[in-house]
């Protein structure tokens, strides 16, 4: 692909800018400061420990809403958990703790502890019950939070998609005072453009993932003008005991950015598999489907710090790994969503995808991984329409053991909507 279009729907560039609903309710503010992070702010790497015995947590939502169902033992053990009444939240499993991210125009983090998610009741205590602010104060724009990448269990960094600094966290803060340790700045990934009367409109960096090893903090980067895909992605590369962003360009005189510019465009999915970063993008059309040439499936090796691109004829929607470093993924032909259009679960193995013949030409909405299990999501599916309409298949969640690819037909569970994401704690 030579050009690129800009999102020919309003739904494509919602889901673009990662901003699906607005929230009314202003989080609690605090005085946090702005200090940057620097080599006083030296953190210990430590991965999570990977559990036998886990709780999969799907969030379900029709777009208007926004409620969990938890499955432990192959059925769906708790209904109806953290309902809110919109459906812009992320949730991230670490061990035994569920963190919730309120991302566009809520801007807070909410931490519960594995036994007390039913409840309600976060360890993040606010007069306002919201959990912590991820805004400054008098910060009226929004932080759109997107991601958390764990350093260790206390420690993490939040990319902030509508913001230029990413904040390193202190996730066993007893008080919102001493949450935010300091700034990651990344305003030099901003983008701008210039309209027909001359006006300059700058952009954030449209944060989207952050991942960590034991040396290195990788902050994917969208670096979208508006809701066009117009400019190189990036990963910027942070130095885990000074803070210092690495050059990885050498000093290149083409470039004053340090971080590796990826081969494809807009990443949407990623994935992490020991120091390899798996990321998948696509740039989808209403004319003309999904752009291939410059989207599809990007790896970065965050020991040599380099880009490889495996695939760039098909667009991808989801990617995850397994604990064996098995790579999945979904591709996106039709739609941003998958009830629009069949879509296809393949197997990564190095350049190669195999199409796993149980889910060729599905509908797959999500899917998502923990030890060797692969879970999946599809939506519900219908026929006719108003007093003919009928159910040909429920919401549907499964689980695929990777290790013969065949599906645990035991584990089928039927939640209340479409399953959107999959996240996993400690049982």
């Amino acid at each position: 692909m030579k050009h690129l279009h800009l999102v020919a729907s309003a739904l494509s560039a919602t889901l673009l800018a990662g901003c699906l609903e607005e929230e009314t309710t202003s989080p609690q503010k605090v005085t946090i400061g702005d200090v940057p992070c620097t080599s006083d702010h030296a953190v210990v790497y430590s991965s999570a420990e990977i559990s036998n015995e886990y709780t999969a947590v799907l969030r379900v939502s029709d777009y208007a809403s926004n409620t969990l169902e938890l499955v432990q033992n192959n059925s769906i053990s708790s209904s109806d958990v953290l309902s809110t009444a919109d459906s812009d939240y992320a949730y991230i499993g670490r061990e035994d703790n569920l963190y919730q991210l309120g991302r566009f125009n809520i801007d807070t983090i909410q931490k519960f502890y594995k036994t007390a998610i039913d409840s309600d009741s976060g360890l993040f205590q606010t007069d306002n019950d919201l959990g912590y602010s991820l805004r400054d104060t008098g910060i009226a724009e929004t932080a759109n939070p997107y991601d958390i990448g764990f350093i260790n269990d206390s420690t993490a960094v939040i990319a902030r998609y509508g913001k230029d600094e990413a904040w390193l966290v202190n996730l066993d803060a007893q008080q919102e005072s001493d949450f935010k340790l300091c700034e990651i700045d990344l305003s030099h990934y901003s983008t701008s453009s210039t309209d027909s009367e001359g006006t300059v409109t700058t952009y954030s960096p449209n944060m989207l993932s952050v991942h960590v090893n034991e040396n290195y903090v990788a902050i994917t980067m969208q670096r979208l003008n508006g809701y066009a895909a117009v400019n190189s992605a990036y990963m910027s590369i942070f130095n885990l005991n000074t803070w210092e962003e690495v050059d990885t360009n050498n000093n290149d005189a083409d470039t004053e950015l340090k971080g590796i510019e990826l081969n494809l465009k807009n990443p949407q999915s990623n994935t992490q598999s020991g120091d390899d970063i798996y990321l998948g993008s696509f740039i989808y059309n209403s004319a003309s489907g999904c752009e291939t040439g410059e989207t599809g499936l990007e790896k970065v090796n965050l020991d040599s710090l380099s880009s490889t691109t495996i695939d760039s004829t098909t667009c991808y929607q989801s990617v995850t790994s397994t604990s064996d470093g098995k790579i999945y993924a979904v591709d996106n032909h039709s739609s941003y969503y998958g009830e629009a259009g069949s879509n296809t679960l393949f197997e990564i193995n190095g350049l190669t995808k195999t199409a796993l013949s149980d889910f060729e030409d599905t509908t797959i909405e999500t899917i998502s991984a923990y030890n060797d299990d692969l879970w999946y999501s599809l939506p519900q599916e219908t026929s006719g329409s108003g007093d003919t309409l009928v159910v040909t298949r429920d919401f549907e969640v499964g689980r695929i053991d990777t290790t013969t690819n065949a599906s645990i037909s035991a584990s089928v569970v039927n939640p209340s909507l479409t399953t959107r994401a999959i996240t996993f704690i400690d049982q």
